[in-house]
């Protein structure tokens, strides 16, 4: 089933730093912030990898290291 809108080609800076928060704080799934923010997971992930290295903080385990 085909929705009726398209995806956002990326995420803005504000944007990212919500994505981070929601995730590391509190939590929430990446495929579950790719839907709210109408992004693909991959666009999610990329912006906490980012955030997480300019921040200078090392990412959970099991994740890919920064970019």
């Amino acid at each position: 089933m085909k929705r009726g809108f398209e995806n956002k080609a990326s995420l803005t800076p504000r944007e990212k730093i919500k994505v981070t928060y929601a995730y590391e704080i509190m939590g929430i799934s990446q495929h579950d912030l790719a839907a709210l923010f109408e992004v693909n997971q991959g666009r999610v992930a990329e912006a906490i990898r980012a955030i997480l290295y300019a921040a200078g903080v090392e990412p959970k385990a099991g994740e890919n290291d920064p970019v």
